[in-house]
């Protein structure tokens, strides 16, 4: 693994009738390469925080891509206003929140935009995905299986590349395949033995 400089970085979730604005704790490398890409952590009811071992990992192994990363944390965890909440709605209302101040931060720069994420946070980048046209592509960690819906998979944006270990009991490879099949750009690389969380054996 590289060292990760990263940089703290906060985003505003625009207020709605039902609640005030909340503020997201983030962090960010700098900007490297011609590519941005959103990190988003696992479920936040289960400890899903930007520092998450596979969150670090896939901001690493984008910078070496010349990819440069950006994590949050969902609201209500660790340094994140709100209530902390198993919402997918309100999980997307956060990512799009990242994604779009990033989007307006690097238009008209030619820097291509990622939407990323590892488990609960792969389901809601692909959501994220649908509302934002700047995405040029969705990379996915573990997505649970049941979470992923035909629709959504079809409409997202640009390159879809998926990432599951063979032994993952939440999104199993027959599943997962089958549902890919509806995009037939999209890309499946499995790890050899890896469960969910990427451990082995």
């Amino acid at each position: 693994m590289i060292g990760l400089a990263w940089e703290p970085w906060q985003v505003i979730v625009p207020a709605t009738p039902e609640r005030s604005a909340l503020r997201l704790e983030a962090r960010r490398l700098p900007a490297a390469g011609s590519g941005r890409a959103v990190i988003a952590p696992p479920h936040p009811l289960y400890g899903g925080t930007f520092h998450n071992p596979v969150v670090i990992d896939i901001a690493d192994g984008l910078a070496r891509a010349g990819i440069s990363g950006v994590a949050f944390n969902w609201r209500g965890t660790e340094g994140s206003e709100g209530a902390k909440t198993d919402s997918l709605e309100a999980a997307v209302s956060d990512y799009l929140a990242v994604i779009r101040t990033l989007a307006d931060e690097v238009q008209h720069s030619g820097t291509r935009l990622f939407a990323a994420g590892y488990s609960f946070g792969a389901a809601a980048a692909l959501l994220a995905a649908r509302e934002e046209p700047r995405i040029d592509g969705v990379i996915m960690l573990a997505p649970p299986a049941g979470m992923l819906q035909p629709a959504d998979l079809e409409a997202a944006p640009g390159n879809l590349l998926v990432v599951v270990g063979s032994d993952d009991e939440f999104a199993p490879l027959p599943t997962l395949e089958a549902k890919l099949a509806v995009r037939r750009d999209a890309i499946l690389e499995t790890i050899p033995g890896a469960d969910h969380f990427f451990h082995f054996g």
